[in-house]
Parts: C-alpha cells; structure tokens; sequence
C-alpha cells in the first residue's frame, strides 16, 4: 500500500489553484476588492481620474465621428472601446481586476450625489435642490416640485444601480475587466449621445441598443438583488413585486431602467413616472409603483435599500465568478499512465 500512498502524494504535489491572469479567483477577488475600494476611497480626484479624461477623449471622438448615420455611430463607439487595450499593459492579476472593478463601480458617488439633493429637500430648500438635482439626472429640473424631486431621486438611485453597481459587477464575474470595462464605454456613450433628438436619433443609436443589451441580464440580478435588499417581505409580497414590476416597465422605454425603476417603487408603494420635460420636449412615462407621491423619507428608505442591494450584486457576482469551481490542473512534469507502479511510485 506505500506506493499508493506515495502515488497520492505526488499527484497533490502537481495540484495547484490558479490564482492567475483571469481565473476565476482573481475575477472574484476584484469583486471585493474594488467594492471595498468604491465604498472606502469614492471616486478619485477629478485631474487624475482616468474616466475624467476618457470623457474628454469621448467628446473629441464625437467631434470627429459624428454623422447623422449609425454606420457613423458604430465608428464612434468603436473608436471609445479602442483605448480598453491600453489596460493590457497593467499587469494581469487579482490587482489589475480589482483597480478596474474600483474605476467602473459607481455607488458611494450615486449616493453622495443623491444625498446632496435630499439634504436641500429635507431642509426644505427647493432652489438648491433643483440645481444640484441637474447634475445630477438629464430632465428639466426649473419647474420641479419637492415631490417631484424626490421621485427624480428614487428613479435614479433605481436606474444607476443598474449601470454603476449591477453590471459593473455582473460583467467582472463573467470575464473579468475587459468585460466590465467594455459595458462602462457602452454606457458611457450611451448617456452621451443616446438621445432621441434630431442630432443623435441615428448617431446614438448603436450606443443606446449596446447598452441595453449589455444591461438587459444585470437589470434582473439587479431588480432581485433591490428586493432582498429591502428585507422583511414575505414570499407572496416579493412575488407581486416582481410580478407588478415586470407587467408596468413593459411600457417603459428602456428594458432595464424599466424593471428597475419599477421594483424600486413597488418596493417603496411610491409613484413614479408621469410627465417629464427634456430640453423642453415633453416625455410621457407610464406610472411606476404605487399611488402616493415619493417623500424625502422615501429617499432615505431607497438609498438604504441600493446600500444593502449593492452587498447582496457583490455576493452574486462572487458566485458568478467562482460558478465552475476553483480550477484544478496538473503541472506537465507531473504526468502518471495506467500501468503498474514500482513499489517507489515511479511506472514501470
């Protein structure tokens, strides 16, 4: 039996776990480690944030490749997904998954940005809290009621879960930072020229279905990822949930913010959705959630929600990443065949 024995022995020695360049342990561990970083650090100072001057770098690429076609859009977002080969030359690693995860991840800026706006309302300040609202969501803010203001907020902590914290999360546990820096350019250009207006209806039309299509299965992680968020519901609560917030973002013009926006409201038993003026032009929403106006306490109860939501997306991303197991091989000096063994181990 000592050559069993010693046979184990010398299989285990060509175990090893790959912590390597894009195993399923690094994607994990850029997970944690960049949500740690967003939660503790917040975003860096604007003149050495890498997405500060890759903003400029999309607006100097707009300049040079706008036309009113989606061929010149695809050229567009093409030319913004370029400079992702640039991280190429930061060693690969455990490191380099969680410094990626650290600049796509969004939270504690949304919420920072979000508490702004609702310390103007709590204090009842409704100037302030209109013009910190416009930095923050892209629709007319001037006529904005408090109520109003505060259903803006609950729809953006909604929607921005989604594309600051779900699938930036979502993407780093399927493949690492290529594909979660891969959705952040989509959505960033998205945000930029996905209007529909008579400049970008063409141009942003290949950014805006990008987006949407790289945010459709982050958006339903992310809606259930809100419901055990908020805790205390009973089964048969969170099934209505899901089923009131599938039926109404159907109407919505977005597949994700949709969904989203919907279970947030649901949740909350606010409404959302209604009349909202862009530009001037005005947009008609379908109603989102209940039937009572969104409060300042509403605010509050949503951005604890998105905190706790934001745990369990880096508890499903971990799963994801880590899905096939820790990976197993063996070393290629350490090869063993079928046939007898020695009574030291080695073939015969």
């Amino acid at each position: 039996m000592v050559f069993y024995a010693r046979q184990k022995k010398k299989m285990a020695k060509g175990l090893r776990i790959r912590v390597g360049a894009n195993s399923s342990v690094s994607r994990a561990m850029g997970i944690v480690g960049g949500y740690l970083l967003d939660s503790t650090i917040g975003e860096l100072p604007s003149p050495i944030h890498p997405l500060v001057h890759y903003g400029r770098y999309a607006n100097f690429a707009q300049e040079i490749f706008w036309s009113d076609t989606k061929a010149g859009g695809l050229r567009y977002l093409a030319a913004l997904a370029a400079p992702i080969a640039l991280f190429g030359l930061v060693p690969r690693g455990w490191k380099r998954e969680t410094f990626a995860t650290y600049l796509a991840l969004g939270r504690r800026s949304l919420v920072q940005h979000v508490e702004e706006v609702l310390t103007h309302l709590e204090a009842g300040d409704i100037a302030p809290a209109r013009r910190a609202l416009s930095m923050v969501v892209g629709r007319d803010t001037a006529e904005l009621t408090f109520e109003a203001i505060a259903s803006a907020l609950v729809e953006t902590l909604a929607e921005n879960f989604n594309d600051a914290v779900a699938a930036t999360i979502f993407w780093e546990g399927v493949g690492g930072n290529r594909f979660s820096l891969l959705h952040r350019v989509a959505n960033t250009a998205d945000a930029m020229v996905g209007h529909l207006n008579k400049r970008y209806v063409n141009f942003g039309f290949v950014s805006a279905k990008t987006d949407d299509a790289l945010g459709y299965l982050p958006a339903r992680l992310g809606s259930l990822a809100l419901i055990l968020g908020g805790g205390g519901a009973t089964l048969a609560q969170v099934i209505k949930i899901v089923r009131l917030s599938h039926s109404q973002s159907r109407a919505h013009p977005s597949p994700n913010a949709g969904l989203m926006e919907a279970t947030l409201a649901n949740m909350l038993d606010v409404a959302l959705g209604g009349p909202i003026t862009y530009d001037g032009v005005l947009s008609d929403r379908p109603k989102l959630g209940g039937s009572r106006g969104a409060t300042p306490a509403d605010v509050r109860r949503a951005i604890e929600v998105v905190d706790r939501a934001s745990l369990w997306m880096v508890a499903i991303g971990v799963a994801i990443a880590l899905s096939p197991g820790i990976k197993v091989t063996t070393n290629s000096n350490n090869s063993y065949d079928s046939g007898p063994l020695a009574a030291d181990g080695s073939p015969c």
